[in-house]
């Protein structure tokens, strides 16, 4: 676990071990920055005080890694694209002073896949959530910009909701847009809960589309 009072700057890969363990990194009061480095390792948790994926002069600069799970929680931003192949799954883990559940924020969220995106914990951010993912998005739990910020889901194949009841996506005021390669499917008998607030919500399927409300 890497624990610093200030920035956390990625100018080097960061791998984990012989079975790929636990890498918790925090920047206490500071941003985790994105200086070419990028992270492999089976389960991630960033933790900063600012903006997680950001560049020397703050703007946006996605950190690259390579995980199985992911955990993460910024005072602000929240940029990160997912490389290597696999799925990714949204989780708990720990970093050196806690545990960081799901993936929150106090500012947008930028999150690029280049496989199937399992939201097992909540997501829940400030301002914008922008999900691309590059195969399919499993949903467990909850989306949420509580700011009112725009909520955007592109998906290369299905979206999939499944057994949990408390699977919905919530914009307060902002504009759901979800646009599915293919079906948007339903398998938990209680719909997919969209809640746009007095916002828009905008729904492309290349498939079928099933069981919204």
């Amino acid at each position: 676990m890497l624990e610093a009072d200030g920035d956390v700057i990625l100018g080097a890969s960061v791998i984990g071990g012989t079975s790929r363990p636990n890498v918790g990194i925090t920047s206490v009061n500071g941003d985790i920055v994105d200086a070419g480095g990028n992270i492999n390792v089976e389960y991630l948790a960033l933790s900063a005080g600012n903006d997680i994926g950001v560049d020397s002069t703050g703007a946006a600069s996605p950190i690259d890694f390579d995980a199985d799970s992911l955990a993460a929680s910024a005072g602000g931003d929240i940029n990160l694209n997912k490389v290597g192949g696999g799925n990714l799954v949204v989780f708990d883990h720990p970093v050196k002073s806690g545990t960081i559940i799901g993936i929150t924020g106090g500012g947008d969220l930028d999150l690029v896949t280049d496989g199937d995106l399992n939201v097992s914990r909540a997501i829940s951010m400030t301002g914008a959530i922008n999900l691309d993912l590059g195969d399919d998005l499993f949903l467990y739990a909850s989306i949420e910009s509580t700011g009112g910020g725009d909520i955007a889901i592109r998906t290369q194949d299905d979206v999939i909701v499944n057994t949990s009841p408390d699977d919905a996506i919530f914009s307060n005021d902002g504009t759901i847009s979800i646009d599915a390669g293919d079906d948007i499917q339903v398998r938990n008998g209680n719909n997919l809960d969209l809640d746009a607030g007095n916002g828009l919500i905008v729904i492309r399927s290349g498939g079928e589309i099933d069981g919204l409300e």
